[in-house]
């Protein structure tokens, strides 16, 4: 799996402290001209290795289907999202897309 792939990659080129993340569904709300994206899910403390162990446990999958990790000054941040192309009540691994994300503004 690519995305699975991409994320192992760029994980293991963050620095190795700790970082904020959210593992799930997330809800974006607008503030005015700003919008705040608001994870619908608890956050916690996790270093990239953290998440790289998991991935590689997982074998061939992901363990997870959204994924938000942020520095916590705010610097960096890596996001993989996913949605069904098709219907959503019927998932297929045919029909998932993946969106990847990294921001370093270190």
């Amino acid at each position: 799996m690519r995305a699975r792939e991409w994320l192992l990659v760029e994980l293991q080129k963050l620095p190795a402290c700790e970082y904020l993340a959210a593992f799930g569904e997330a809800s974006v709300v607008k503030f005015g001209a700003n919008s705040q994206w608001i994870p619908d899910l608890p956050v916690t403390r996790v270093t990239p290795q953290d998440v790289v162990a998991a991935l590689r446990s997982s074998e061939e999958q992901l363990v997870f289907d959204q994924i938000a990790i942020v520095a916590p000054e705010g610097s960096r941040a890596l996001v993989l999202d996913s949605h069904s192309g098709f219907l959503p009540e019927e998932p297929s691994a045919q029909e998932i897309v993946y969106e990847l994300t990294y921001i370093d503004d270190a």
